[in-house]
C-alpha cells in the first residue's frame, strides 16, 4: 500500500513542477510581454519579445546566462534590425544586417575594443564590396588592394634640355582608386644619361597638384664623358582622399645649355 501511495506522491510532485512551469511561463508571456525557454539547469536558453534593455529582439544565452546572439533590435540602436554575435565579455563580435541608421546593409567584423575590422556590403561611400583593417581603426577596399593598381610604362628615351620638371611625351602617368586609407606606395623612376660634366638628372613623383618629390636621380662626374644609370626610388604617400588620382613623373637636368636623356619610364602605384 504504502508503494502505491510513494507512486501517487511523485506524480502529484511531477505534476506540481509541470504546473509551476507552466505558470512560470505564462507570466512571463503576460507581464513582461517576452516568451523564454529553459536550459536543463533552469537558465534561461532563449528570450523572445521584450528584453531586459527595452528592445524587441530574440535572444540566446550561453550557460554562463551571457547574451551571445541576437536578432531583432540591436543592443546600441533601437532603429538598427540585426544579428549580433557576442561573445562571453559581451563584446559585439559580427554583426549581420542594418547597419547604420542611413539603410547600409551587410555584415561587419570587430575587435574587443569596438573597431570594424571587415566589412561586406554596402560600404562606408555608399558603392558595394569588401573592406578590411588597415591595421588601425580605417577600412581599406578590398578592391583598392586587389585591382586598383595602375601601371605605365615608355621604353624609349625622350631628351630634354629643361631645367625644371617637365613631362616627357608618352606622359609617364597613371591614374589609380585610392581607398579610405589614403594611402598608396609608388615605384618609378627611368635610365637616366647625363651627358656632361657636374650635370645630374632628375626624376621627380608628383600627386594631383601636389608638391613634387624626388624619387631617383644620377650625377655626371665623369669629367666630361656620358654617363647612364638607374634612377628608380620608392615613394609613400599619405593623406589623399577617397577616389581616383593622378600619379606622375616628371623629369629635368640642372645645367643650362645641356640635354639628358630619360629612357624605360615606369610607374607602378599601390594603393593599400
Amino acid at each position: 500500500m504504502s508503494t502505491s501511495i510513494d507512486v501517487f506522491n511523485r506524480r502529484i510532485e511531477q505534476i506540481e513542477y509541470r504546473l509551476q512551469r507552466i505558470e512560470r511561463f505564462g507570466n512571463v508571456l503576460t507581464s513582461t510581454q517576452t516568451l523564454t525557454t529553459f536550459g536543463a539547469t533552469g537558465n534561461a536558453a532563449t528570450k523572445l519579445g521584450l528584453q531586459s534593455d527595452g528592445k524587441y529582439a530574440l535572444a540566446v544565452f550561453n550557460s554562463s546566462q551571457h547574451e551571445i546572439i541576437r536578432v531583432g533590435q540591436s543592443t546600441d540602436a533601437t532603429t538598427l534590425t540585426t544579428m549580433d554575435v557576442f561573445d562571453n565579455s559581451n563584446h559585439r563580435r559580427m554583426r549581420i544586417g542594418q547597419l547604420t541608421s542611413t539603410g547600409r546593409y551587410g555584415a561587419e567584423v570587430y575587435d574587443n575594443s569596438g573597431n570594424t575590422k571587415a566589412r561586406l556590403g554596402t560600404l562606408g561611400d555608399g558603392t558595394f564590396g569588401v573592406e578590411i583593417s588597415t591595421g588601425g581603426s580605417g577600412l581599406v577596399h578590398l578592391q583598392q588592394l586587389a585591382f586598383a593598381q595602375g601601371y605605365v610604362s615608355n621604353v624609349s628615351g625622350v631628351n630634354t634640355s629643361s631645367t625644371v620638371l617637365v613631362d616627357l611625351s608618352p606622359a609617364t602617368s597613371v591614374t589609380a582608386s585610392v581607398g579610405n586609407s589614403g594611402r598608396a606606395i609608388v615605384l618609378g623612376g627611368a635610365f637616366a644619361t647625363c651627358k656632361a660634366n657636374n650635370q645630374t638628372c632628375i626624376v621627380s613623383l608628383t600627386v594631383d597638384s601636389r608638391a613634387s618629390t624626388t624619387i631617383g636621380a644620377v650625377q655626371n662626374l665623369s669629367g666630361g664623358a656620358s654617363i647612364g644609370a638607374s634612377a628608380f626610388g620608392t615613394a609613400l604617400v599619405t593623406g589623399l582622399s577617397s577616389g581616383s588620382h593622378t600619379f606622375k613623373l616628371q623629369f629635368r637636368q640642372t645645367l643650362t645649355g645641356s640635354s639628358a636623356s630619360f629612357a624605360d619610364r615606369q610607374i607602378l602605384v599601390l594603393p593599400f
